[in-house]
């Protein structure tokens, strides 16, 4: 079997790249808007006139960048076939046999529905790794992604066969 993508390209780019360095640039433009522009005589209209409400709004949207920043960060490209995960962070390329996979979990409250993968011992790229399933109309908001059965069922599957060579 050849290998098959369970992430999602798009997704995992967008939610490493441009999001975080979206969010980046809304609070460079807040900071801008609301706190230098009055100060540099440049006319800004804005309904957040007390200084307290500036700070807030800055705040927020800085744990907003920061957060974005962590998250996307620790996003991974993973695909499968029979006997391994290959893992990208974009750099490298990491081949983890099924065998070592551990649990996996999903975050089923946040709608790209992140799936981490534990390792039950570490590889070139830690102890586990997350990633962005491909988005599909088989399942809704609320329900587990199909694609956490797959590698569960892979998993078990090596595990069985004592698969824990490799490639």
């Amino acid at each position: 079997m050849t290998s098959q993508p369970i992430s999602s390209g798009p997704t995992t780019f967008a939610y490493k790249f441009i999001v975080p360095y979206g969010t980046v640039l809304a609070l460079a433009l807040t900071i801008y808007g609301l706190e230098l522009a009055p100060h540099l005589g440049v006319p800004v209209t804005t309904n957040v006139t007390s200084p307290v409400g500036r700070a807030v709004t800055c705040l927020v949207i800085g744990v907003l960048a920061v957060y974005q920043f962590r998250f996307g960060s620790g996003l991974k490209r993973v695909e499968m076939d029979n006997h391994n995960l290959f893992i990208s962070d974009g750099d490298r390329q990491v081949v983890v046999p099924l065998g070592d996979v551990g649990e996996i979990t999903e975050n089923r409250w946040w709608h790209p529905h992140p799936v981490t993968i534990h390792f039950t011992r570490d590889n070139a790229l830690g102890p586990r790794v997350v990633f962005l399933p491909i988005m599909t109309d088989q399942w809704f908001w609320f329900s587990r992604h199909p694609v956490v059965q797959q590698i569960a069922h892979a998993a078990a599957a090596a595990r069985a066969a004592g698969d824990h060579a490799g490639v």
